[in-house]
């Protein structure tokens, strides 16, 4: 946390007012189921029409009830089939998806009452500095789902967000992000760029094509 640290001193020195917010765990518990099933369901609607007869990518098939599996299995990766199944699931158990979208209602009206006093929420993008590809996560575990998945609360509440890089760990970049109320893009922006200058990390790809 250190990297993060130096940029909250940063903002301080800037003459940012910031302080720590304690959000309810079980809000944190609930964010990514949430998003889970209701962008299941997302997925699930706004992709049917790709059947390989009428739209999307068509694998050959003798029938066609066979061309449309064929272009679903082929046609799809694995994550977006994995959301399909919990859409379609979803779908057909619709007190499932109604308590999504009640849960989501808790998590929106959570995040809007910090909002009520501050101007942003800054926090860490995820546990620690990017892992390496070899590293193994258990990615069911509480720990895992829950630092790696809550800045979904942004996707709910329709507020402006913004990850960016504050410093590299044995070479490994670390991230925060860096979340408004809607429609105050700009001022995302405007301390974001406040963020950048005080870690040199501004335009780094100009900076790595540098060295």
């Amino acid at each position: 946390l250190s990297s993060f640290n130096k940029t909250i001193d940063s903002l301080k020195a800037s003459d940012a007012i910031v302080e720590y917010v304690d959000i309810d765990m079980k809000i944190l518990r609930a964010i990514y189921p949430t998003y889970t099933i209701i962008s299941g369901v997302e997925s699930t609607q706004n992709y049917a029409g790709l059947d390989g007869v009428h739209l999307g990518n068509k694998t050959e098939g003798k029938t066609e009830q066979e061309i449309f599996i064929n272009s679903r299995t082929n046609g799809f990766g694995y994550l977006v089939k994995r959301k399909f199944v919990i859409g379609g699931y979803s779908l057909e158990n619709k007190k499932l998806y109604e308590k999504a979208k009640a849960c989501r209602k808790v998590i929106v009206d959570a995040f809007n009452k910090i909002f009520e006093k501050y101007d942003a929420i800054y926090c860490p993008a995820t546990e620690g500095a990017a892992p390496l590809a070899t590293k193994q996560y258990d990615e069911l575990s509480d720990e895992f789902l829950i630092v790696e998945n809550y800045l979904a609360f942004a996707n709910f509440g329709g507020y402006p967000s913004i990850t960016l890089p504050i410093g590299f760990d044995e070479g490994l970049p670390i991230g925060a992000n860096l979340t408004c109320k809607p429609f105050e893009e700009t001022k995302l922006l405007c301390i974001a760029d406040k963020i950048e200058k005080s870690t040199g990390l501004a335009n780094l790809s100009a900076i790595k094509n540098k060295k």
